[in-house]
């Protein structure tokens, strides 16, 4: 309910960013307030403060890519990958500049 209401009760003490629950408030606090990277890959020496980031970092290692596009089929190892790769084969380009107008893919 928390989400749809926009009620944020849980703020962090250090840097004031509100969240809908204290779990999420608690891994922020974790992320980006301390040196705490408690996810590493054992076969070299990257360390991660997400798990998130280490299972995207292992398909490096694993070579699983399993996002594909439906018109090539080429793989990506990240869903941001596909979806630029998607806008570049659509010729899409819905990001622009405030000041010169100039279009671009990425953000």
């Amino acid at each position: 309910m928390r989400r749809h209401s926009g009620q944020r009760p849980f703020t962090c003490d250090i840097c004031g960013k509100a969240f809908t629950t204290k779990g999420n408030m608690q891994a922020h606090v974790a992320r980006a307030h301390t040196d705490e990277t408690p996810c590493a890959w054992p076969t070299c020496a990257k360390v991660f403060k997400e798990k998130k980031s280490l299972q995207i970092h292992e398909r490096i290692h694993t070579g699983e890519k399993p996002y594909s596009c439906s018109k090539c089929h080429q793989a990506f190892t990240q869903l941001g990958t596909l979806k630029e790769h998607i806008l570049i084969n659509a010729g899409l380009k819905p990001h622009f500049c405030d000041l010169c107008g100039l279009e671009f893919r990425c953000k």
